[in-house]
């Protein structure tokens, strides 16, 4: 940043000297180039994207696996402070679960323009007539009601896998 500014400043004394159409034309280069702007079409494709995660069901869906996340990290805390009473561990769940409530708009907005990074637009448009039809709309509301239990289900296999790969150390 310290390079654009000495050469925004060099600069700028040329064209002011010069040209005053051509310092306000350096300065809205320099501006867009400082700060990541975005297009219209990224614009677009953004707005797609996060249409797309209320089509989906995004929101619903992580909403709907909190709980099981807040109750795992609750055990890994329960194991590593077990001096915790059970008041202190409830304290800790709420505002887990404060907390990761409160930031789902905050993920939705990350996730939306990873959407918009790596799906073109026409992508994201078909993506969102698709879960426009009543196929869609069916796929969005098992997603919802099946989170809980499917992330359930992932982290009990990740914890046997964890489990048998440390057994496996052991033995070596």
């Amino acid at each position: 940043m310290a390079v654009y500014k000495k050469l925004y400043k060099e600069e700028k004394m040329k064209f002011v000297k010069k040209d005053l159409s051509g310092f306000i034309l350096l300065v809205l280069v320099f501006v867009f180039m400082a700060v990541p702007g975005v297009s219209a079409s990224d614009s677009e494709a953004l707005s797609e994207a996060k249409k797309a995660l209320e089509l989906t069901g995004f929101i619903e869906t992580v909403a709907g696996t909190i709980p099981g996340s807040v109750d795992q990290v609750i055990k890994v805390i329960r194991q590593a402070r077990p001096y915790l009473t059970e008041e202190e561990l409830t304290q800790y769940k709420n505002v887990l679960q404060e907390e990761m409530t409160e930031k789902l708009g905050a993920l939705s907005e990350k996730v939306a323009a990873l959407y918009a990074k790596y799906y073109t637009l026409s992508e994201l448009k078909e993506t969102n007539r698709f879960y426009s039809t009543p196929m869609g709309k069916k796929i969005r509301q098992s997603t919802i009601d099946t989170a809980p239990e499917l992330t359930e289900t992932i982290q009990n296999w990740h914890m046997k896998i964890a489990e048998a790969a440390i057994m496996r150390i052991r033995q070596n």
